[in-house]
């Protein structure tokens, strides 16, 4: 009994690394590099044979040599690690979440800045604002006195 319970569990254990060795393998596939070298087209150039007549002699020349030309073509299939891609993908995203928070803590910052500015231009225009009531009603207070002190000491006669 106890060897059936071992035996079962060591299967069991076995089964589950298959299963994760398949689950690996559907989900990140073993992708390489494949180079490939296609022939497209091959061309053999015939040489002409040209004979020069001279008084005493014939020269023959062969123009141009003999050549083979081939016209290939070199394909490239890559297939990728995509295991790889998925770990830069997410350490990728990790990057760009702790932009997006320096971003919003800079943003914060920011925003906390112009309010303070605010509330500064705010207090700076309040008190523009009373400096002025207060020279309004200064110049106001000095015209009266000195109207005053005009009609009080006569100093402006108005006929009558």
């Amino acid at each position: 009994m106890r060897n059936l319970l071992i035996c079962s569990l060591f299967l069991t254990g076995c089964l589950s690394e298959r299963k994760l060795a398949e689950t690996c393998a559907e989900k990140f596939p073993v992708k390489e590099e494949i180079k490939e070298v296609l022939v497209i087209d091959t061309v053999e150039s015939l040489p002409d044979t040209v004979v020069v007549h001279f008084k005493d002699s014939n020269f023959t020349f062969v123009c141009p040599p003999s050549k083979t030309i081939t016209l290939t073509k070199e394909v490239t299939k890559v297939q990728e690690n995509t295991a790889r891609i998925k770990s830069m993908q997410i350490a990728h995203q990790k990057q760009m979440e702790s932009f997006h928070l320096d971003y919003q803590k800079h943003e914060e910052n920011h925003f906390k800045e112009v309010e303070k500015l605010k509330k500064d231009l705010n207090n700076i225009q309040e008190k523009y604002k009373n400096v002025k009531k207060f020279k309004l009603w200064f110049y106001l207070l000095i015209s009266g006195l000195v109207i005053i002190f005009a009609i009080r000491n006569r100093w402006l006669r108005l006929p009558l």
